[in-house]
């Protein structure tokens, strides 16, 4: 009987320390982390720094490569919304200049909920010229984002 008591006792302190980790809670501080990556003409970049400004309705994204104003990438969609065409475009400032993508630009957000926004998408986008008035394609390939909120 001492030895059942003290099995019990060991499986059930065994139990409580043993737990799965939540891979889907938020930041600690109430933070923003996460990335958004992308290749671009074969080079890979990582948006590391973050910002989500939340609404009641949408979530706006805007992510720089640490920090800097000169290559940013923004983008937003519906709360609560998921699967392809989710997100109506993507805003980005490449080496200094302006652009939009495409409208070859095609997304599929997975999650999009309790904090969590995540997804994939692709394209291209123009940068144009203002002195010679000619445009450079350039295109997205591989491009991800995982953010919790």
């Amino acid at each position: 009987m001492k030895k059942l008591f003290l099995f019990t006792c060991l499986s059930a302190l065994a139990l409580t320390f043993n737990s799965c980790s939540d891979d889907d809670s938020a930041p600690a501080n109430g933070g923003t982390s996460g990335s958004v990556t992308m290749t671009i003409d074969g080079t890979q970049k990582t948006y590391n720094t973050v910002t989500v400004s939340p609404d009641d309705h949408v979530v706006y994204v805007t992510a720089s490569q640490d920090g800097a104003a000169d290559n940013t990438v923004t983008f937003s969609a519906s709360k609560g919304t998921t699967g392809t065409g989710v997100i109506p475009g993507l805003e980005l400032v490449y080496n200094g200049k302006s652009a939009y993508a495409n409208s070859d630009f095609n997304c599929n957000v997975a999650v999009n909920s309790n904090g969590k926004f995540k997804g994939t998408f692709i394209g291209s986008f123009q940068i144009y010229n203002e002195q010679t008035g000619e445009a450079t394609d350039h295109t997205i390939t591989n491009g991800s984002f995982d953010i919790s909120y």
